[in-house]
C-alpha cells in the first residue's frame, strides 16, 4: 500500500520567493494517523527520549515530516502538565528574536489556539491543524509562515451518506449512491487514477446528474477518506458527496486501486466559460480543455500574478518540477499541462482565473 504524501514540495521555494508576505503557506496535506502507535522524540536540549501518541498535535507534526521530508526540533521547556515538549523549528525556521521582539511556532486547532503543549494535545478524525510562525499573540491571518495537517485517525471512519441515515461502520465502508445512466452518445473523458493520492481537476462541466462528489466518486474505494479541495485562507477541506465538482478546481483523490473513472462532459451549448478568484500564495487549479496546451497559454489570465506551477505524478506519487512564469526550457512555462489533472498554482496577489475552454 501506498503511503499519504504530505504536500510539502513548497517549502524551500516560498522562503526564497516570498519571505516578506504575511501569513505565507509553506507547505499542507493530509496525514494518517493511528491511535494505537506512538512516536519517540527526543528535544534539542536533553538526551532523553519522550513517547507521544500518535494521535496529538505533535504526533501529527511527526508524520507530516516524514510524509513532507522536512526536518523539525522541539524542546523540553514546559512543564509536565503539558507535556514537556514545545516546537522549537519547522522546516529550518527557528525561534527566535527579530528586533526585541520574540517570534515562536504555535498551533491551532479548527481555527482554535493550542492551550496546551503539543504533545499532550489529542486530535481526532476531521481535525484541521495548523502550524503558525509570528509574534506573541500573532493570528493566523498575521502570521508570518503556516503550515496546515489535515487528519485522518484510522480505526473511526464514517462516511457520509446521501441520506439522512447515519451507518456505524466497521470498516472502511464506501457509500453507493444513486447515480444517473450515461446517455449513450454523450460527450466524456476517462480520469485515470492510481493507487494512492491522486490530484485531479474537472476539464468541463458535468452533465446534470453526473457532476457530484457521489456520482464521481462514489463507487470508487477510498479507504473511508473523503477528497479534499484546498485555499489559501482555509487549507485542506473534505467535500460532502452532494457537491458539485466544479471546473478550475483541484482535488485531492484516494484510491485503494488503480481504476479508471468515466466523466460525462455537459453538452449544453449555452454554459459560461469558468472563472476562478485566486488569493495570494498556493491555490489548489483544475486544468480547462480537453487537449494539452502550454503552462503559458494556460494562465494567460493571471499572467501578471502567477509564479510557479507544480503538478502531481500520481503513478509515482511525486511531484513534477515546478514551472516557471516568464522562462524557457524544462522547467518554463513552454512545458504543457494535461487534462484531468490538478495543479499547485502560486501567485503573489489577487487574480482570476479564466478557462480556456467553455
Amino acid at each position: 500500500m501506498k503511503q499519504h504524501l504530505l504536500l510539502g514540495f513548497c517549502l524551500v521555494l516560498l522562503l526564497s520567493l516570498t519571505a516578506a508576505t504575511t501569513a505565507v503557506l509553506i507547505g499542507g496535506g493530509p496525514v494518517e494517523l493511528s491511535p494505537d502507535e506512538s512516536v519517540n522524540i527526543t528535544p534539542v536540549n536533553s538526551t532523553e527520549s519522550y513517547e507521544v501518541p500518535q494521535t496529538t498535535v505533535l504526533g501529527a507534526l511527526d508524520e507530516a515530516s516524514i510524509l513532507g521530508a522536512f526536518e523539525y526540533q522541539v524542546a523540553e521547556d514546559l512543564p509536565p502538565e503539558e507535556g514537556n515538549l514545545s516546537i522549537l523549528s519547522i522546516a529550518g525556521i527557528e525561534n527566535e528574536i527579530v528586533n526585541g521582539t520574540p517570534n515562536n511556532w504555535t498551533f491551532w486547532m479548527n481555527d482554535e489556539a493550542g492551550t496546551t503543549g503539543p504533545a499532550v494535545t489529542n486530535v481526532t478524525d476531521g481535525d484541521n491543524l495548523t502550524f503558525s510562525y509570528g509574534p506573541p499573540d500573532h493570528t493566523l491571518e498575521d502570521a508570518l509562515y503556516t503550515l496546515t495537517v489535515n487528519v485522518t485517525v484510522t480505526g473511526n471512519v464514517t462516511p457520509m451518506p446521501t441520506g439522512n441515515v447515519t451507518p456505524t461502520p466497521t470498516g472502511n465502508v464506501t457509500p453507493t449512491p444513486t447515480t444517473t445512466p450515461v446517455t449513450p452518445g454523450a460527450e466524456s473523458i476517462e480520469l485515470e487514477l492510481y493507487e494512492g493520492w491522486n490530484f485531479v481537476s474537472i476539464p468541463r462541466p458535468l452533465s446534470a446528474g453526473n457532476n457530484t462528489v457521489a456520482a464521481v466518486f462514489g463507487d470508487l474505494d477510498t479507504g473511508g477518506r473523503p477528497v479534499y479541495t484546498f485555499a489559501p485562507a482555509s487549507g485542506f477541506t473534505p467535500l460532502g458527496d452532494n457537491e458539485t465538482l466544479e471546473v478550475l478546481e483541484g482535488y485531492w483523490v484516494y484510491s485503494a486501486e488503480d481504476t479508471t473513472l468515466q466523466l460525462n462532459l455537459s453538452t449544453n451549448p449555452m454554459r459560461a466559460p469558468a472563472v476562478r478568484t485566486l488569493s495570494p500564495g498556493w491555490n489548489a487549479i483544475g486544468y480547462s480543455d480537453l487537449t494539452e496546451r502550454t503552462a503559458d497559454e494556460t494562465l494567460t489570465s493571471v499572467e501578471d500574478v502567477w509564479v510557479l506551477v507544480v503538478g502531481f505524478d500520481a503513478e509515482n506519487q511525486a511531484y513534477r518540477p515546478a514551472l516557471i512564469n516568464n522562462v524557457t526550457g524544462a522547467q518554463g512555462e513552454n512545458q504543457r499541462l494535461s487534462p484531468t489533472e490538478g495543479y499547485w498554482l502560486f501567485v503573489t496577489e489577487d487574480g482570476r482565473l479564466a478557462a480556456i475552454s467553455a
